[in-house]
């Protein structure tokens, strides 16, 4: 909510601040700015691996639902923090001979 002292024409604002990984998503979250309400960073895409992009304070731009995604913010921890890798695994190469694998 918001309180407007008359007396000084201030606005106060009771929301906390957001937090975001910024930049390449090497460093800890830190605070947005006061109208963040979302945070944004590079997409998980399965058998590819994470897309290209930066970590930010803010909403996905326009068209890049593909590879950028969104959540909502938090006043304590950044909600788009870097996802974990896990082991990467293999596909069995297997040949097709005489309609037999």
């Amino acid at each position: 909510g918001e309180c407007i002292n008359a007396e000084y024409g201030a606005v106060y604002r009771s929301e906390a601040t957001i937090k975001c990984v910024q930049g390449d998503g090497s460093a800890a979250a830190t605070d947005c700015s006061a109208e963040a309400t979302e945070c944004s960073g590079p997409k998980f895409v399965e058998y590819t691996g994470m897309t290209a992009g930066t970590y930010k304070c803010g909403p996905c731009a326009d068209g890049t639902e593909a590879t950028c995604e969104k959540c909502t913010g938090a006043a304590d921890t950044g909600c788009n923090a870097v996802k974990e890798k896990g082991v990467d695994f293999k596909c069995m190469d297997w040949e097709n001979k005489d309609d037999k694998f």
